[in-house]
């Protein structure tokens, strides 16, 4: 059994003075907030069992209220859950994951400032965690892109001093599959080490164990700048300028 972690609990700080202060999360697009178009994606997905929203401590009552009326205009489909996030992401994604029910083996975590999550992305992270590819279940499976630019490392009197080969990097997008068990390991240890890190599959990278990288999509964008903002005008919604 797969549920999905939607993340929505971030502040947004790069893009909400071009918004009026609102957390990009809760921009109205398609006339509903953002989050709600990832999840609507990953309800159409089957094998996804359920769905928990994550949403700053400050207005969850409010927003499982807005949930609650969206799904009578859209019904996901799928049991849903609401829970408060953290002061870090780490923090919301474990919160995230105490919420999850007791059958669930697996879970995918994805950022809702992306809305343009397919449902083929979706099954191939799946795919990925079932070992379609290595023939055996991983612990974790993440998408990305190659990197075309070419990459700088820079000192703190930003130097350059190094420029690693690009063929060996990639840009991770989410969602991000994982093994719940090992997941939920990795998480306590992260408190027990007072590791911080921004995505959840570095928590497994520093436990020792093999992330697998599956083909993502250039058009799984996440909305970060005010010049982001371009790609959801181009569907004829209205967006603040």
């Amino acid at each position: 059994m797969a549920w999905t972690l939607l993340l929505a609990a971030g502040q947004g700080n790069r893009l909400a003075s071009a918004i009026g202060g609102l957390a990009k999360q809760f921009l109205d697009w398609k006339g509903a907030p953002l989050y709600w178009e990832s999840a609507l994606v990953f309800s159409r997905c089957a094998r996804v069992d359920g769905l928990v929203f994550v949403f700053p401590e400050a207005c969850i009552d409010e927003e499982r209220e807005r949930v609650a009326g969206l799904m009578r205009n859209a019904s996901l489909g799928i049991p849903w859950k609401v829970v408060a996030g953290g002061a870090l992401r780490q923090d919301s994604v474990r919160n995230g994951l105490a919420a999850l029910p007791g059958d669930c083996m697996e879970v995918l975590i994805h950022d809702a400032a992306r809305p343009f999550v397919s449902p083929v992305l979706v099954n191939r992270i799946l795919d990925g965690l079932h070992g379609e590819a290595s023939g055996e279940c991983v612990a974790a499976c993440i998408p990305g892109i190659p990197v075309v630019d070419t990459i700088k490392v820079m000192d703190e009197e930003k130097k350059v001093v190094a420029t690693p080969d690009r063929k060996h990097l990639m840009a991770v997008q989410t969602p991000q599959g994982f093994s719940l068990a090992f997941l939920r390991a990795a998480h306590q240890r992260a408190e027990e080490e007072g590791w911080v890190v921004t995505d959840d599959a570095s928590l497994l990278e520093l436990c020792g164990h093999a992330v697998h990288v599956a083909e993502g999509e250039a058009g799984n964008k996440k909305i970060t700048t005010p010049e982001d903002l371009e790609m959801l005008r181009m569907t004829g919604e209205r967006i603040p300028c």
